[in-house]
This record gives C-alpha cells, sequence and structure tokens, in this order.
C-alpha cells in the first residue's frame, strides 16, 4: 500500500495481510537506528512514540531545508545509542549485583542477563556501523 508524501506511514495494525497506515498529516522525519530501512514521514503521536520506545531518531530537516544532513544523524544516532547501552549496562549490574540468593536466583538472574549481555553487543555493533558510515 502506498502513501502519499506527508502522512503518516506508520503502521496502527492489519487486517488480512494489509497493513492500516495512521494517514494523519505528517510532519516528523523518523529513521530507525541500526537498521536499513526508512526513513519514514510520521506524525507528531507517532513520532514521539517510535522515538521513544522504538529506537528511532527524528531526522526531521529545519524548515525551509530540502535535503537530510547525514553527519549530524550520525551523531544522533550514535548518541542515542551510547544512552540505550548506558541504560543496558545499568541494568545488568543491577542483575547481577550480589548478594545471591542460592543456586535458583543465580539462574534466575543468568536468564535475565544473557538477553541484556546480548542487546549490549547488538547496540555495539549497532554503533561501530554508524562510526564506520560516517
Amino acid at each position: 500500500m502506498k502513501t502519499t508524501l506527508h502522512t503518516c506511514e506508520e503502521t496502527t495494525g492489519m487486517v488480512g495481510d494489509d497493513y492500516i497506515r495512521c494517514g494523519a498529516p505528517a510532519s516528523r522525519l523518523i529513521q530507525p537506528i541500526g537498521r536499513s530501512e526508512g526513513p519514514y514521514w510520521m506524525c507528531d503521536p507517532c513520532a514521539s512514540h517510535n522515538v521513544r520506545n522504538r529506537h528511532c531518531a527524528d531526522v526531521t530537516p529545519p524548515s525551509g531545508s530540502r535535503s537530510l544532513d547525514l553527519e549530524a544523524l550520525a551523531k544522533q544516532a550514535v548518541e542515542l545509542i551510547d544512552e540505550m547501552l548506558v541504560q543496558k549496562r545499568l541494568q545488568l549490574s543491577s542483575v547481577l549485583a550480589p548478594p545471591y540468593g542460592g543456586a535458583a536466583d543465580v539462574s534466575g538472574r543468568v536468564t535475565v542477563a544473557l538477553p541484556l549481555e546480548r542487546s549490549i553487543i547488538e547496540l555495539t555493533a549497532a554503533r561501530l556501523a554508524v562510526l564506520a558510515a560516517q
């Protein structure tokens, strides 16, 4: 399903095999961080949700400009990834912090720690990819 320029491209669900687009007037350009897709035009509520919850960056060019500042986008992406890395490392350190409550507690901590470690590795790889592309 194609959308016209400057209507929100965020999906609000599916019917059968088709996505239902938000379709509200779009004012912001949103780029998923660490993925090759996008950027997408979105309305303010959808853009805010994606930036807060889906690891995306707002790359809307300044008014009057018709081109994206790729250097600024890369810098913004690295800053966002660094912030997410700090949060994941804090989560990991709090999960692994002593005292342990016995064998069951240790296995529960490992179960939580492994996805956190994996996300740290993925975020670090995304950061390196952004830096390499500069």
